[in-house]
């Protein structure tokens, strides 16, 4: 028996499909709730629905909320990552402070001679050495043909021994009644009371000449030391 429904008949079998369509729209309802709900508390499950749903009808559900959990543990250190490519060179840096002197070199090769320099100012006078060139006696006489005879000795050196042996001896400022006349000469070492003779040239001829020398090989013996010698005699006869 058909029924009237806003002015038009309803059949029974179709007021029974109503109330069908009315309970599974609700049914349907309820479980999409229910999904929307679990949805906010499965990230990964919303992603996918939200994809499928976007894909095919251009809807998009709202983003999941997921749990707030404690923090889990920090995990082990991931492997060394490859080595970097160099970089640029940096600045230069400051210079340092100055080391050390290093130890001395060895001394190098000698040069050339330099030129040689001017000669320098005469020094003073040495000391007389032991049996120096030049004793003078003085003043002496020779008898009558003269009173005033300037004599002087002069020394040699005997490298081999390191001595001064006697040269010969001067006679000057000789009158010319002299010349011709023959003349003695004694060598003494020592000192007044002790004197000793040490050589002695005889028989001299004086020659024509002012000044002249008697030289050591007059004398006997002929190698006489210079430095002992203190006192000259002469003797002259003719």
């Amino acid at each position: 028996m058909a029924s009237l429904v806003g002015g038009f008949p309803v059949r029974p079998e179709e007021r029974q499909t109503g109330r069908k369509g009315l309970i599974v729209t609700s049914i349907i309802f309820t479980i999409a709730i229910v999904l929307l709900f679990l949805l906010q508390f499965s990230p990964s499950v919303n992603f996918a629905v939200s994809s499928a749903l976007g894909n095919s009808f251009g809807i998009s559900l709202p983003a999941a909320r997921g749990l707030e959990v404690p923090a889990g543990p920090q995990g082990s250190p991931g492997s060394p990552g490859a080595q970097g490519i160099p970089g640029p060179a940096g600045l230069n840096g400051a210079d340092g402070a100055d080391g050390a002197d290093g130890a001395d070199g060895a001394d190098g090769a000698d040069g050339a001679d330099g030129a040689d320099g001017a000669d320098g100012a005469d020094g003073a006078d040495g000391a007389d050495g032991a049996g120096g060139i030049n004793q003078g006696v003085g003043a002496i006489t020779l008898g009558a043909c003269d009173d005033s005879i300037e004599v002087r000795m002069s020394s040699r050196l005997s490298v081999s021994d390191a001595k001064f042996y006697l040269d010969e001896v001067t006679l000057s400022d000789v009158a010319a009644p002299c010349f011709g006349a023959t003349i003695d000469v004694y060598l003494f070492s020592g000192s007044p009371g002790s004197y000793v003779q040490e050589a002695v040239a005889s028989g001299f001829t004086i020659p024509s000449n002012a000044t002249f020398a008697i030289p050591y090989t007059e004398f006997a013996p002929t190698d006489v030391e210079s430095e002992p010698l203190s006192r000259f005699l002469f003797e002259i006869s003719g």
